[in-house]
C-alpha cells in the first residue's frame, strides 16, 4: 500500500510539473505575441509622428511661398479640388510640384534649375 500511494504521489508531482511547464510555455507565447504587437503600435505611432511632421512642414513651405493661402477649407468643392492634385499616389513628386505651381501655390524660383544645371 505504501509503494502504491508513493507512486500515486509521483505520478501527481509529474503531472503537475508538465502542466506547469504547458502553462509557461503558453504564457511565453503570449508575451512574444504582446511584444510583436507592441512593436508594431510603435511603428505605426512612429510613423504617424513622421507624417504629422510632414504635413507640418508642407503648411509652413506653403505659407512661407504664399502668405495669403487658405490651407483648409469647410467648401467640398475646394477640399475635391486639393485631394485631386495631391493624390501623390498616381503621380511623383516633380508632377506634384508641378500642379503646385500651375495651382498658383508655390512660385518658380528657378533654384530646382539651377541644381540640375551643375
Amino acid at each position: 500500500m505504501t509503494n502504491n500511494l508513493k507512486d500515486e504521489l509521483i505520478q501527481l508531482q509529474k503531472d503537475t510539473l508538465k502542466d506547469a511547464r504547458k502553462l509557461t510555455n503558453h504564457l511565453h507565447d503570449i508575451n512574444a505575441w504582446s511584444m510583436e504587437i507592441q512593436k508594431k503600435y510603435m511603428n505605426k505611432e512612429t510613423e504617424v509622428w513622421h507624417l504629422s511632421w510632414k504635413v507640418k512642414w508642407l503648411e509652413r513651405v506653403l505659407r512661407k511661398n504664399n502668405p495669403g493661402i487658405k490651407l483648409y477649407e469647410d467648401d467640398p468643392e475646394v477640399q475635391n479640388k486639393v485631394w485631386n492634385f495631391v493624390d501623390r499616389d498616381k503621380r511623383n513628386d516633380k508632377e506634384f510640384l508641378n500642379l503646385l505651381k500651375k495651382q498658383g501655390v508655390l512660385k518658380d524660383t528657378g533654384v530646382l534649375n539651377e541644381k540640375r544645371k551643375k
